[in-house]
């Protein structure tokens, strides 16, 4: 349907409005010649040709079995829902005021958490990077906790985890599992009750598995049906993030702050040449120029670029020389994404995602933040030592609103 598939509300109003209306026209020509006297309704059609209507309502059309009863009208905002409910009156009808309200941009998250880590090896035969304790504050938690908390801060209401069997096995023991309480009367109250919001983050999980270590592609095409057509959210199991932005919202929070329902969206930080060779990497012909909008559109994507290609082909105006904008580990996906893998079994997410950005454009999103890749151990150190001075209540707040 048009509200299910159309997340942008002023878009959704329009297409709705025309279905009205071309519905309407359909009954007029096709119904109304088989029972004249009953279906020409005059008092409806002076409502739905009312001209001081048309600037504030998208279309309309009578309801149920139609003649003069009821009629529907879809308004173009708040304000317009007001104006229309006016003239309505003064036609002398009594309107009844109904509002749908906007859907959720992105209810969704994907977390791949079923690959390999080549580049931590011993450590990760035992566990993934996901699992590997960061310190914030006082307390410690296995990583992936701070990338759940964040998601469910940004209210994200399903949590998708790409898992092997193993994987499986330690995310229903970590989330779904209640602590022995002769551990937890071990633990001062305080870190007792973080239990709960394991068991809470438990709630909100689905596992599709992913036997064999065969990368992105196929992690992503096994959870398309359950994503079911929706704009979703993808973020990397193995990354630390964390937020600098002034104003305490999280790095999920500013990602979803540049998705409009219209174009796949890529969370960026600015990197030196030195780290091209480890991350996927942007280019902007046209920052934005006001530095209040966070949306860069991106003319070209490329994964693990050489220096020479980057200077090339992508360079960003406005940016400190030898800086790039780069992956920042997060995206919000719209479907298309899920055709452009299945296009080529050999097609690397960044090549799937640069098709995407050709077909609909894709944003960028400058992050205030900081990430790890915790997949390499200078990385993994280096998030250990920014942590190491830091205090809890710098993270965003768990149940803050988007």
């Amino acid at each position: 349907s048009i509200m299910s598939q159309e997340r942008a509300p002023s878009r959704a109003a329009e297409g709705l409005g025309a279905l009205m209306t071309a519905a309407q026209s359909r009954w007029d020509a096709s119904a109304v010649p088989l029972c004249p006297h009953e279906l020409t309704a005059p008092t409806l059609h002076r409502l739905l040709s009312c001209e001081a209507l048309k600037a504030h309502i998208t279309g309309g059309k009578g309801v149920g079995s139609q003649g003069d009863g009821s009629a529907q009208l879809v308004c173009r905002s708040e304000a317009a829902q007001d104006e229309a409910m006016k003239i309505v009156r003064g036609l002398g009808m009594e309107p009844l005021k109904l509002t749908i309200p906007a859907q959720k941009a992105v209810r969704c998250a994907v977390v791949p958490i079923a690959g390999t880590c080549s580049g931590m090896w011993p450590a990760t035969k035992c566990i993934g990077p996901w699992l590997f304790p960061i310190r914030v504050g006082d307390i410690v938690k296995p990583a992936i906790c701070w990338l759940c908390e964040e998601l469910m801060a940004a209210e994200v209401e399903k949590i998708i985890l790409v898992v092997n069997e193993a994987t499986q096995v330690q995310m229903e023991q970590l989330f779904q599992r209640r602590e022995d309480m002769a551990v937890l009367d071990a633990v001062p109250a305080n870190e007792a009750a973080y239990d709960e919001e394991l068991l809470s983050i438990g709630k909100l999980l689905v596992f599709v598995r992913q036997e064999r270590p065969t990368g992105i592609r196929d992690a992503l095409l096994q959870c398309e049906s359950i994503i079911e057509g929706e704009p979703f959210l993808l973020a990397w199991g193995d990354h630390f993030c964390s937020s600098t932005a002034a104003d305490g919202r999280g790095y999920v929070a500013q990602l979803l702050a540049g998705f409009d329902g219209s174009h796949s969206v890529a969370a960026m930080h600015c990197v030196g040449k030195e780290s091209l060779h480890s991350a996927g990497v942007f280019a902007c012909r046209q920052p934005p120029s006001d530095k209040e909008d966070v949306c860069w559109p991106l003319s070209h994507c490329a994964e693990k670029p050489t220096i020479v290609y980057a200077q090339e082909h992508l360079k960003t105006p406005g940016l400190e020389q030898d800086k790039y904008l780069a992956a920042f580990g997060q995206y919000v996906l719209t479907p298309a994404i899920f055709r452009k893998l299945r296009g080529s079994a050999k097609c690397h997410f960044t090549e799937a995602l640069d098709d995407v950005r050709k077909e609909e454009g894709l944003i960028g999103v400058l992050i205030q933040g900081c990430r790890w890749d915790l997949g390499r151990t200078s990385s993994y150190v280096e998030a250990l030592q920014a942590q190491a001075g830091s205090r809890a209540g710098e993270l965003p707040a768990k149940r803050a609103r988007v």
